[in-house]
């Protein structure tokens, strides 16, 4: 279930940086530049996700 639906670029990056925001309630399907959107952005190694080869069933 989508809570916030932005409209532009600005608009979700300013969700994004709210750090007690559940990633999964924002609807990004109205955003249609993403251009330049992480640049310059940092990782916190700390909290990477960690991939794997894995497939779950």
């Amino acid at each position: 279930m989508s809570k916030y639906s932005p409209k532009t670029k600005y608009e979700l990056i300013e969700l994004v940086n709210n750090i007690n925001l559940i990633l999964s309630y924002i609807n990004t399907s109205s955003v249609t530049d993403m251009s330049s959107m992480f640049y310059g952005c940092k990782i916190n190694d700390e909290n990477k996700p960690k991939f794997t080869n894995e497939i779950p069933f």
